[in-house]
C-alpha cells in the first residue's frame, strides 16, 4: 500500500503529516530552534557571538550566519552603495493588530454599500475582507512594519537598527 492509499483510506494520518511539517516549521522560528538546527554554524561562532545569539542579540562585526541565528532569516534583502562600497541590507517585517473603531467599521461599510461592487453581489453576499452584509462592529486588521535592520558590508555588520 503506498503513502496515497493509506492517506485516503486513513484520513487522519494526512492531517497528522500536516501538522508535523507545520510544526517542524516553526521549530526554527525561535532562537533556540534555529541554533538546534544548526549547531555546526552556532559553533563555529566566537564566544562573545554565541551569547549574544543566545540573546536574540546582534552587534556590528558579526558575520550574515550568526545574524540568522539571532535573528532569523531577513524578509527582505536589498542592495546599495555607499561612498563606492557596496552595502546589503535585511530587513525584518512584523506585523501588530490595528483596530478600527465601530464608528470607522461604519464608515467602511457604508462605502462598501453604496459601492458598484455590492450592487453587483447583493447584501448577504460573504466577501473575505468585511465579511457578511449588515451589522457593526469593531474590526481589527493587521498592519505591517519594519522590526529591524541590518546593514552588511564584506559580509560583516556594520550598522544595525531594531524597534523596541
Amino acid at each position: 500500500m503506498d503513502l496515497f492509499q493509506i492517506m485516503k483510506t486513513t484520513p487522519y494520518i494526512g492531517l497528522l503529516a500536516g501538522a508535523a511539517l507545520f510544526l517542524s516549521g516553526c521549530a526554527t522560528a525561535t532562537v533556540g530552534g534555529r541554533i538546534e538546527s544548526n549547531p555546526e554554524a552556532f559553533n563555529r561562532l566566537p564566544p562573545e557571538d554565541q551569547s549574544l545569539v543566545r540573546q536574540g542579540r546582534i552587534s556590528e562585526g558579526m558575520t550574515k550566519e550568526a545574524v540568522t541565528l539571532a535573528w532569523g532569516r531577513p524578509d527582505r534583502v536589498s542592495e546599495r552603495s555607499e561612498g563606492g562600497t557596496l552595502q546589503e541590507i535585511w530587513q525584518y517585517a512584523s506585523y501588530r493588530p490595528v483596530t478600527m473603531s465601530p464608528v470607522d467599521y461604519e464608515l467602511a461599510y457604508q462605502n462598501y454599500f453604496y459601492s458598484p461592487y455590492w450592487r453587483r453581489r447583493g447584501p448577504y453576499y460573504c466577501d473575505p475582507y468585511y465579511g457578511y452584509g449588515y451589522g457593526f462592529a469593531a474590526h481589527t486588521s493587521f498592519q505591517p512594519y519594519l522590526e529591524g535592520e541590518v546593514v552588511f558590508e564584506n559580509g560583516k555588520v556594520v550598522s544595525w537598527e531594531r524597534v523596541r
